[in-house]
């Protein structure tokens, strides 16, 4: 384990040829490793912070690769401390032996994530913006930019920071009333419940954004469902604009799960084609009726596609009603036959759509409809004012239920002292979601996740 009396060097661009490559250093002797094997093109007495510098790279006298070097004086910096950008060539050959030359001056070679974990360190961000550039890099959509973006820029962390901050203000007037009864009125108990009443709405708020927060960090699991030869794969075809599935008038003819990905107006979805809902003809066939079932509970939305063309059948009735309306929609496919008007043919409580996979109709308004069920009517664009994720929300639910047992301590009339202790378990587990009281093992599993270099 590396400390921060350490300086650091990584290869910062991915694995692979390219262009350009990055070389970056952060510690108190970044600077003085730099000009071990660093030549500038022009002459200077020193290299200024925050200046792009030409020159090359040598290896014992001899030039090894034309480069451009950065230097950012601490504070100033991504990680708070001295740190050093060096682009080069992006060949694997070119970046590794500017890497070596840079351990062979005195750098260690940095763990995952650990320029980031020094910027969480050296105070230039909290827990939450460092879990925003995780989000960033390995956002999948639009939508999960848009979130990771504007959590980075500090949505979430003022959020959590006025929750944290009431919490803190409460305690320090309970405090001071238990140290100086003489001098300050007591608290009023009214006045203490009504501020964790205000702190308990804002908890559910968050709360209420987990699930929110997963489908746009990780993408909708959608699962398409309905009896055989309803055009299911041809609809899965037509959303991911490629011949994917495998298309047969022959019934049974998907008998295992086909998974595509797809972004569709900015958000990221997990399309699974599962095989026909009726009674299995063969143990090939039940396995995959077998996994259909089993993609419906796993799934976070549903699309049971029928034929438009004819009332709906028992078995269409029986897997419509194993489905949750709150998470399921109807797509009437196959209009381009006609459209049955038999009363039998509905939406069933659930929102429909009309759709020809074959020639295209109705394509629009569903992938359009799908965004809509998911974000809740929600618009992209101001989707930025906070989605926890799930370490969030344990951490939410650990302050509530805090918060909870403080606002009963108040109603039983019990000693403002003994209110205090539950009152304290709230903030604890809010500065824990900050950073601000957090475990370096809780510190460890998350820049755990990072790529070395970042």
């Amino acid at each position: 384990m590396n400390t921060l009396d350490d300086t650091i060097a990584a290869i910062a661009t991915p694995v692979g040829v390219g262009g350009i490559g990055i070389v970056r250093l952060s510690g108190p002797s970044s600077l003085e490793i730099l000009n071990h094997f660093f030549s500038p093109s022009s002459r200077i007495n020193s290299l200024e912070s925050h200046k792009i510098y030409h020159g090359w790279a040598t290896l014992s006298g001899r030039r090894l690769d034309e480069v451009l070097v950065s230097f950012m004086a601490g504070p100033k910096s991504y990680t708070g401390e001295d740190s050093v950008e060096i682009s080069c060539h992006g060949g694997r050959l070119i970046l590794h032996k500017i890497l070596a030359l840079a351990v062979e001056a005195g750098a260690k070679l940095a763990e995952r994530g650990e320029f980031t974990r020094r910027a969480f360190l050296n105070g230039k961000i909290d827990l939450l913006k460092a879990e925003a550039v995780l989000d960033l890099i390995q956002a999948k959509s639009s939508a999960g930019l848009t979130v990771a973006a504007a959590q980075l820029g500090g949505s979430l962390s003022s959020r959590i920071a006025l929750l944290r901050t009431g919490a803190l203000e409460l305690l320090t007037a309970i405090e001071a009333a238990l140290d100086f009864p003489e001098d300050i009125a007591d608290l009023g108990r009214g006045e203490a419940d009504k501020r964790i009443d205000s702190l308990l709405q804002e908890i559910g708020a968050l709360l209420a954004s987990a699930d929110d927060g997963r489908v746009i960090r990780e993408g909708v699991r959608l699962a398409i469902v309905g009896r055989p030869n309803v055009g299911k794969s041809s609809l899965l075809n037509c959303l991911v604009e490629n011949d994917r599935a495998i298309v047969s008038d022959l019934p049974g003819t998907t008998r295992d799960t086909i998974e595509e990905c797809v972004v569709i107006n900015g958000l990221a979805f997990v399309l699974v084609d599962t095989a026909g809902l009726r009674p299995a003809e063969n143990k090939a066939e039940e396995s995959g009726i077998g996994r259909t079932m089993t993609e419906i509970d796993r799934a976070d939305m549903v699309v049971f596609v029928v034929d438009a063309s004819t009332s709906l059948s028992t078995e269409d009735l029986k897997g419509i009603s194993m489905t949750n309306p709150e998470r399921a929609i109807i797509v009437m496919n196959k209009i381009d036959l006609g459209v049955c008007t038999d009363p039998g043919v509905g939406p069933q409580g659930r929102p429909t759509f009309f759709t020809s996979a074959l020639s295209g109709a109705g394509i629009k308004k569903l992938k359009d409809g799908l965004v809509n069920f998911v974000l809740h009517g929600k618009e992209l664009g101001p989707l930025g004012g906070g989605f926890i994720n799930l370490r969030h929300k344990e951490c939410l639910i650990r302050a509530r239920e805090a918060l909870a047992r403080t606002q009963g301590a108040l109603a039983a009339n019990e000693p403002m002292d003994l209110i205090a202790i539950d009152l304290r378990h709230a903030i604890i587990a809010l500065g824990e979601i900050s950073g601000h009281q957090v475990s370096e093992e809780i510190v460890d599993q998350i820049f755990e996740k990072f790529c070395v270099g970042k």
